[in-house]
């Protein structure tokens, strides 16, 4: 795995003002026991971000200190396994993955792109791009850089798929996003927004946990229809109570 630099984050994105919660223990609802013994990782970025997005950063520097982050459940392998179809062959391409966490995916995307693809992997938090680059360790077609997916800076025209795995209701400035998604996607490429649950029980389980209690995901007929709004042609758009998936290309 190459680590790339850390390219600096220059926007503070539209994330609206929110309060302030205390994080409770128990479980984080993704699934992962609190360590209350281990001390989170802080993502540099926080302070200069609205408290909405403070929160949220938060909220992820915790992830980051659990034994294994954000993990593909065993129950939910036939959804990788449906999103992994639906993807289609992606032998020798070339993946944008921003909102990578600790890597579930990544070290999977390592795999369906060979060592002939490669994969490019962004995170704003430093505890999970360090998680990250141990999951694909010894992948060297495989690159991971800490950052905001707003802010990134790539090689434009030069990506056959952004995948927005897990990643779409935590954006500050989803618009600014998709922009930027027309810019870095080579002729025919795709931006595909995924998720291994569909809006309404996503929405259901952000509402529950601190941090991300603002994060919403949209429907995938209402994203669809932001898309055409900003010029792409969506392909496909799935949201069913085990899957979303809306696939689009630049007009």
């Amino acid at each position: 795995v190459r680590a790339g630099p850390d390219p600096g984050l220059p926007g503070e994105g539209s994330g609206g003002i929110g309060k302030t919660h205390a994080w409770h223990g128990g479980r984080t609802g993704y699934g992962f026991p609190r360590s209350g013994s281990e001390k989170p990782l802080v993502c540099r970025w926080t302070t200069r971000h609205h408290p909405r997005a403070m929160e949220r950063s938060l909220f992820f520097d915790q992830l980051a200190a659990e034994d294994d982050p954000l993990a593909i459940k065993p129950e939910h392998e036939p959804r990788m396994e449906q999103l992994r179809r639906r993807l289609g062959d992606l032998q020798g391409k070339r993946v944008f993955e921003p909102g990578c966490g600790a890597g579930p995916l990544t070290r999977r995307l390592a795999e369906w792109v060979g060592p002939y693809g490669r994969v490019l992997a962004l995170d704003p938090c430093e505890g999970m791009t360090a998680r990250c680059e141990r999951a694909v360790n010894g992948h060297g077609h495989v690159e991971v850089r800490r950052g905001r997916a707003e802010d990134a800076v790539l090689e434009e025209k030069a990506w056959d798929l952004v995948l927005c795995f897990r990643l779409y209701p935590h954006l500050d400035n989803p618009v600014k996003f998709v922009q930027q998604c027309r810019r870095w996607l080579a002729p025919e490429g795709e931006l595909v927004v995924a998720n291994l649950e569909g809006s309404a029980s996503l929405n259901a389980l952000h509402a529950e946990l601190h941090g991300v209690h603002n994060d919403r995901m949209p429907s995938g007929d209402r994203l669809a229809a932001l898309l055409a709004e900003q010029g792409w042609r969506v392909a496909e758009a799935v949201d069913a109570p085990e899957e979303y998936f809306v696939r689009a290309r630049p007009d």
